[in-house]
C-alpha cells in the first residue's frame, strides 16, 4: 500500500478506472494491519488483503483461488451473455410466434389441423366461421362430422392417401351446422413433427364459383340449344330456297312443256276429226261394194289391201289411241 509518489490505493483506482484493467483482480500486500485500511483497500476495488509478514504457500493459495474465482465469474459473465442472447431470440421468437399466432387465428381461409385418428386439434376464427361451430366444440369433433366425402369405416384409406399424396389441392364438400353444404377448394399438407402425424387443411368457400360454373353451364347449353335451333332454321330456309327454286324450274319447265303439249292436242283434235272423216268416206265406199259384182278383180284388190291393213282392228283401236292421247295431255295440263 505504502509507495512513493503514488500509494497502492491510488494505483488501484487507476485500474479499476481502466476499461483494459478494470477485470484484474488486485490483491493488497502491506504490513499496515488496520481495519480502516482494509475497508478502503476493499473501496477503491481490491479482492483481498496480504499482511506482513507472510506465508508464500498463503500468498500463492491466495493467488490461486482469486485466479480461480475470476475464471469461474468470467465464464459466468460468458454464461450471462450467451443466456441473454438466448433468452433475446426466444422472446423474437415467441413474438413471431404470437404474430404467426395471430395471422392464422385471423386468416380469411378457413384452417383445420388434424391427427392420424381424424380429430380435429386446431380451427381458426375463419373456420368455427364457415361450419358455424364455436372452436370448443369443434375441437370435439372427428372430421367425417363436417366432411361429406369422408366415411368413417374408410378414414384409415383417407389418411394412407393423404400420406401418399404429401400435399395437393382438391374440391370436396363440408357440412354445416343446421346441414348446410359448402363446395371447398381445400389445399391438404401432411407433417410429422414431434413423433406425431399431423395434417393441414386451408379451405375457402367456392359456393359463388360454382353457381358461376353453373350460370355458366346453362348459359352453354342455352346458346348450344339456339345455335341447335339456328341451324334447323337455316336448314328450313335453305329448303325452302331450294323449293323456291324448284318451284321456279317447274313453272319454266311446266312452260316450255305446254307449249307443245298445246300443239299436240289441237293436233290430235284435228287428227281425229281427220280420221272420222276417212273413215265417214270408207263406209261410203263399203256401201257402194253391191255395185262392183261384175268388177272381180277391184273386188279382190280391196279385199286383199282390207286384209294387209287389218283395218277392222285400226278403226276400233285409232279411237281407243285417241281417248288415251287426249286424256294424258289433259292431265298434263292440269
Amino acid at each position: 500500500v505504502m509507495m512513493p509518489v503514488m500509494d497502492g490505493f491510488e494505483t488501484c483506482r487507476r485500474l479499476k478506472a481502466d476499461p483494459q484493467t478494470t477485470d484484474i483482480p488486485v490483491i493488497f500486500m502491506t504490513a499496515l494491519t488496520d481495519s480502516v485500511e482494509k475497508v478502503t483497500g476493499f473501496g477503491v476495488g481490491a479482492v483481498d488483503y496480504v499482511t506482513k509478514p507472510f506465508q508464500i504457500e498463503e500468498v500463492l493459495a491466495r493467488v490461486n483461488t482469486h485466479l480461480a474465482l475470476r475464471s469461474m465469474q468470467k465464464q459466468l459473465q460468458a454464461q450471462n451473455v450467451q443466456l441473454q442472447q438466448e433468452i433475446a431470440v426466444r422472446r423474437q421468437a415467441e413474438a413471431e410466434l404470437r404474430l404467426t399466432q395471430f395471422s392464422v387465428d385471423h386468416a380469411s381461409d378457413a384452417i383445420f389441423w388434424f391427427n392420424a385418428e381424424g380429430g380435429i386439434s386446431y380451427v381458426n376464427d375463419a373456420a368455427c366461421a364457415l361450419v358455424r361451430y364455436p372452436r370448443e366444440i369443434l375441437l370435439d369433433m372427428h372430421l367425417h362430422e363436417i366432411e361429406v366425402d369422408v366415411d368413417q369405416q374408410d378414414w384409415s384409406r383417407h389418411w394412407q392417401e393423404i400420406k401418399e399424396r404429401r400435399s395437393y389441392t382438391m374440391e370436396t364438400r363440408i357440412r354445416a351446422k343446421g346441414g348446410i353444404v359448402i363446395p371447398l377448394e381445400a389445399t391438404v399438407s401432411y407433417l410429422e413433427f414431434g413423433g406425431k402425424e399431423h395434417a393441414f387443411v386451408y379451405a375457402r368457400d367456392i359456393s359463388d364459383r360454382k353457381r358461376a360454373e353453373q350460370s355458366l353451364n346453362e348459359s352453354y347449353l342455352h346458346l348450344k340449344e339456339s345455335s341447335r335451333k339456328l341451324e334447323e332454321l337455316h336448314q328450313q330456309l335453305l329448303q325452302a330456297e331450294k323449293m323456291a327454286s324448284i318451284g321456279q324450274l317447274a313453272a319454266g319447265v311446266a312452260h316450255e312443256i305446254n307449249n307443245p303439249i298445246a300443239f299436240g292436242g289441237s293436233n290430235l283434235a284435228s287428227l281425229q276429226t281427220y280420221f272420222s272423216y276417212l273413215l265417214q268416206l270408207v263406209a261410203a265406199y263399203e256401201r257402194s261394194e253391191g255395185l262392183l259384182q261384175d268388177h272381180t278383180e277391184i273386188r279382190d284388190q280391196i279385199a286383199t289391201a282390207r286384209k294387209q291393213l287389218n283395218f277392222d282392228y285400226v278403226r276400233a283401236d285409232f279411237k281407243s289411241l285417241m281417248d288415251e292421247s287426249l286424256d294424258g295431255i289433259q292431265r298434263v295440263r292440269r
